[in-house]
């Protein structure tokens, strides 16, 4: 999944994160710090934990996300203030946190973003965003070879010049060998928690690294399925669940290029597929691949989320993982209660921007 030369305020946008993605880490960045909060033995009363969670519970929702990540930093940097060696660990965190409330608001995903006609909402996650995740994950990597490791790096240099190797290798590395930096560091931490060496990581270090690499991914690592395809995806046009399906898919496709998008029982719907295939085709999602395959049902998801790439690409392996007769099951109950959970659209084509609606067919 190349990142696309896309610009935010005038500035180049050199990685593939889409709001959704973003919205995947707000959510494993809430849950992530609530379970660590509470298993932390130095925890506050029930009524402190209690706060927390809420706060959470918002940044999770995109709900007053940005309040509720600054009030869950704060709590962090108290919690790593309580264990020393565990402090620079929950600053790094906490500027994490407050990194997110500079982020623009309201990406694909939060409770903010619904109901607004153009799914995406122009919403870029800025280079120096991304820029300064690696700068926080450059630190923690630093002290943790400072500390786990046993060697004097931090006493045999001074903070300031630390600070500025820290701040500026990062920017300096190619970003096509970020990835195997990113890699490198993983590894790191899995060789010292083998070898008996992770003295130090506890729950509340585990859920920060996890959320600091997690933020300085870059989803364009993890290529679509095939880069080049632009596949056609016929959707119930009275069913709200499946609108909503394609505003996903439009919201998620950075490239603008992946799908187009067509109603069940149109025009293009009966030329492209012969009347002894369509009396077997589900009135749901329909996935015409490039290589002329007719993919339906889970199946049909699956390979669209590949089609996608980055973490949508990842969570569509998973998914192949489980049998295709147990996925197909929960598919289709979903699809008997769908008219049900959801209302039915206003009109066969979703209510959106003009430049959108130019990427559906008859």
């Amino acid at each position: 999944m190349e990142s696309l030369a896309r610009t935010h305020y005038g500035v180049p946008v050199n990685h593939a994160w889409t709001g959704g993605q973003y919205s995947l880490w707000r959510v494993l960045c809430a849950v992530l710090l609530t379970v660590a909060l509470v298993s932390f033995e130095g925890a506050s009363t029930p009524v402190a934990l209690g706060l927390a969670g809420l706060a959470a519970l918002a940044l999770a929702l995109g709900w007053h996300d940005r309040i509720a990540a600054f009030a869950l930093a704060a709590a962090w940097i108290g919690c790593g203030a309580a264990a020393p060696a565990r402090g620079a660990i929950g600053i790094a965190i906490a500027c994490a946190l407050l990194l997110h409330c500079a982020t623009p608001p309201k990406p694909f995903g939060s409770l903010a973003a619904i109901g607004r006609t153009d799914p995406t909402g122009s919403w870029i996650r800025p280079a120096w965003s991304h820029a300064v995740a690696w700068i926080l994950l450059a630190a923690v990597d630093v002290y943790s070879v400072a500390t786990l490791s046993g060697s004097e790096l931090i006493s045999s240099a001074s903070w300031s010049q630390l600070a500025w190797l820290i701040a500026l290798a990062p920017l300096a590395i190619p970003p096509r060998a970020l990835r195997w930096v990113w890699c490198a560091s993983i590894a790191f931490y899995v060789v010292t928690w083998a070898t008996g060496h992770a003295v130090g990581l506890d729950a509340f270090a585990l859920a920060s690294l996890i959320v600091l690499h997690a933020l300085a991914f870059d989803p364009g690592w993890i290529s679509p399925r095939d880069p080049r395809a632009t596949e056609l995806v016929f959707y119930d046009g009275g069913c709200g669940l499946c609108h909503r399906l394609v505003r996903f898919l439009l919201a998620e496709d950075r490239g603008a290029r992946a799908f187009r998008f067509a109603p069940l029982h149109g025009e293009l719907y009966r030329v492209r597929l012969p009347e002894s295939l369509r009396a077997t085709l589900p009135d749901s999602l329909i996935v015409c691949t490039r290589s002329g395959e007719v993919l339906t049902r889970s199946r049909a998801v699956i390979h669209a989320l590949e089609q996608l790439g980055g973490v949508w690409r990842v969570a569509a392996t998973c998914a192949s993982i489980v049998p295709a007769a147990i996925l197909d099951a929960g598919y289709d109950w979903v699809a008997r209660t769908r008219q049900r959970l959801f209302a039915a659209p206003p009109s066969a084509c979703p209510v959106l921007p003009a430049h959108l609606l130019r990427r559906f067919e008859g």
